[in-house]
């Protein structure tokens, strides 16, 4: 079992913490918190809102844990797949942001423990957007760092607005170089005009880059 998010010292919010339970297996279903069907089918990105969420091998609160989801945890809904009825939950699979490993699992669609997550679809592009991307171009000025990390990583350059930004794939795959660190997602690039070839990270966020799935 993985944990994502920050791990929880102290019994708080809608859970206890010593035996790692959450919020499916404390409350009752709940008709009133169930989500809609055309919210479930229209929303692509869930927030969690509970102080910790169980993701499941199935639709089930007795279906193995593949993750504890801390609150803020964002996941991503696994389009087309089927969505479970079970033990008074609607269960909808997704994939936990900043997974590398891409497991999928599933969670109880309820507002008590999921929100729909607005602000992190405006300020950011979809995976399924950045893992198509060949190019960006910068929109404002953007540091390109040697980590995925937007304030302890060091800078290897500073690029002005229109600088264009080849992606860089994964060491012996065709997948760009795409990492979520809980804020925004980060991608790997090559500066064009770089003499030196250095690549380096950027925070892919809509305000900082425009996305193109062609080389510009």
């Amino acid at each position: 079992m993985k944990k994502l998010g920050l791990i929880l010292l102290a019994s708080i919010g809608l859970v206890g913490c010593g035996s790692g339970q959450s919020a499916d297996e404390l409350t009752s279903s709940d008709v009133q918190a169930a989500f809609r069907p055309s919210v479930l089918t229209s929303t692509k990105v869930w927030q969690v809102k509970a102080s910790v969420l169980n993701c499941r091998a199935s639709g089930s609160t007795t279906a193995a844990v593949v993750f504890e989801l801390a609150r803020g945890s964002v996941v991503d809904t696994i389009v087309g797949a089927p969505r479970i009825s079970s033990g008074g939950f609607t269960w909808i699979k997704v994939n936990p942001r900043g997974d590398i490993d891409h497991n999928d699992c599933y969670i109880a669609a309820d507002d008590r423990f999921i929100a729909v997550a607005t602000t992190v679809v405006t300020q950011n592009y979809l995976d399924s957007d950045l893992y198509e991307a060949k190019s960006f171009k910068v929109k404002t000025p953007l540091n390109c760092r040697q980590s995925p990390n937007a304030t302890a990583s060091v800078i290897f350059s500073s690029m002005a607005i229109g600088t264009i930004l080849d992606v860089d794939k994964e060491t012996n795959t065709d997948l760009p170089h795409v990492h979520w660190n809980g804020d925004s997602y980060w991608v790997h690039v090559n500066p064009r005009g770089d003499t030196d070839h250095n690549s380096c990270w950027i925070s892919a966020k809509k305000a900082n880059v425009a996305l193109s799935k062609v080389t510009l």
